[in-house]
């Protein structure tokens, strides 16, 4: 995990984590290679516990992303299951938009939340099947030296 101070303080501004895709090949493995990297307190066994760890308590009080590598491999032995993922990470993405202020201790300032699919420029058919699936996707390309394939 990565994560960058401001410099005038210690507190973080943004976190980052890093998903493989190599271990997201189902379901159970999905859910296990994301709770795992996100530090869930809870044992998460399906889709609607994954959903309860991620929103409460908040993973983030700061910016936060996501980072798929090998998306290809995420839930392809059971393609059905991938938009259950897609609209999961959406839907944190949006609730994590607005500010949680009802009097709890888990209330939270308004935060980024982004979930980031590491392909390179061969791999647009992946971009497609994510999409396919509801992802709402915007193309972000690093300079051509930075660029591995």
């Amino acid at each position: 995990a990565y994560w960058w101070a401001d410099g005038l303080n210690s507190e973080r501004t943004a976190d980052a984590r890093i998903v493989r895709g190599s271990r997201m090949r189902t379901s159970p493995t999905a859910i296990d290679e994301m709770s795992g990297i996100l530090q869930f307190a809870e044992p998460t066994l399906n889709w609607d516990a994954f959903w309860d760890n991620l929103t409460f308590p908040p993973s983030s009080a700061c910016a936060f992303a996501l980072l798929i590598v090998d998306p290809a491999l995420v839930l392809c032995d059971e393609p059905a299951r991938l938009r259950t993922c897609v609209e999961l990470l959406q839907k944190a993405a949006k609730n994590f938009s607005v500010e949680d202020r009802r009097g709890f201790a888990s209330d939270r300032p308004a935060v980024a939340f982004h979930t980031v699919l590491c392909v390179g420029p061969s791999e647009h058919s992946e971009v497609d099947r994510w999409q396919s699936a509801g992802a709402e996707l915007s193309e972000v390309r690093l300079p051509d030296s930075d660029v591995r394939d």
